[in-house]
């Protein structure tokens, strides 16, 4: 009965749908991204319905079309939704893509537990916690345990600038990817430049910060939003 569409099975589909579209969302959730708990459950729950109308429409209708033309339809249009949880940060820094990627395995939860592929989607909603929560741990290891901290710099004289960055390749100011902008302030005459620090976690930063202000050059370095 659970594998053909019936009353019983649509209850219980939507119920799993619901409840690993849940799991899916606890931890974008919890970190304040911008698809979290509910939408990955919309979503879930949505591929859920679509994958069991196709298959309505096929056994119960006896329609003569390709059950798995609506899901097939879900798996290609998710990624505009995907898309939207995609940014580009001022230094070039792409943001998002796990979010992303998380709603497109959501919908392919969602249309194998709606198409009665119970194990499938199960399954997948387990490996796919564990890619979330523990590999995530397990790479913030692997990388050891630095942080990059976008800084953003203005230099008083733009003649200097070709010296100051000579200056702060100097492992004591531990500067990386610097880019040329220009001046947030206005004030004429400056220049801006955009710069990461890889820092190790103890590190106070503001002290970095303090040492790259201290140069003739800089009128003032502070951290980026």
């Amino acid at each position: 009965m659970l594998y053909t569409i019936n009353e019983l099975s649509v209850i219980i589909r939507l119920l799993l749908a619901f409840t690993c579209g849940l799991l899916l969302g606890l931890s974008p959730e919890y970190k304040r991204k911008p698809a979290g708990m509910r939408t990955h459950i919309l979503v879930c729950l949505g591929a859920a319905t679509a994958s069991m109308t196709g298959f309505f429409a096929y056994t119960t209708l006896d329609l003569n079309i390709d059950p798995l033309r609506i899901a097939a339809q879900v798996i290609s249009g998710i990624g505009f939704l995907g898309v939207g949880t995609i940014m580009i940060t001022g230094r070039s820094q792409v943001q998002g893509l796990t979010t992303a990627a998380g709603l497109w395995v959501s919908a392919a939860v969602g249309i194998s537990i709606g198409s009665g592929f119970y194990l499938g989607g199960i399954l997948c909603t387990v490996l796919s916690l564990i890619a979330i929560t523990v590999l995530q741990k397990v790479e913030k290891v692997a990388i050891g345990k630095g942080r990059r901290i976008d800084i953003y710099l203005e230099i008083i004289n733009p003649n200097h600038v070709n010296q100051l960055v000579r200056t702060l390749k100097d492992p004591i100011y531990c500067i990386s990817n610097t880019q040329i902008k220009p001046a947030r302030s206005g004030i004429s005459n400056h220049l801006g430049i955009e710069a990461s620090l890889i820092v190790d976690s103890k590190v106070n930063v503001q002290d970095i910060l303090d040492k790259i202000a201290a140069l003739d050059e800089v009128a003032f370095a502070i951290e980026s939003e």
